[in-house]
């Protein structure tokens, strides 16, 4: 009777462990980056994202973009 109770504690236990669920979002050209051929990606301590690309140097805070442009010389 035991081995029952056990048996069903541990069906019952089986849906709490889901998977968690995770946002995508899509970062290009429309959200400020300069360039959709990414060549690298890097996190700073500081938690901004930086996508370096044909372009130039892009960091990404979160919410906006700010670009580094190459320059010629």
């Amino acid at each position: 009777m035991k081995y029952y109770i056990l048996l069903l504690g541990l069906i019952s236990c089986c849906g709490i462990g889901r998977a968690q669920t995770y946002t995508i979002c899509t970062l290009g050209l429309d959200k400020g980056l300069s360039n959709n051929n990414v060549v690298d990606v890097a996190q700073d301590k500081f938690g901004f994202l930086w996508f370096a690309t044909e372009e130039g140097l892009n960091r990404f805070d979160g919410t906006s973009f700010h670009t580094f442009y190459k320059t010629q010389g």
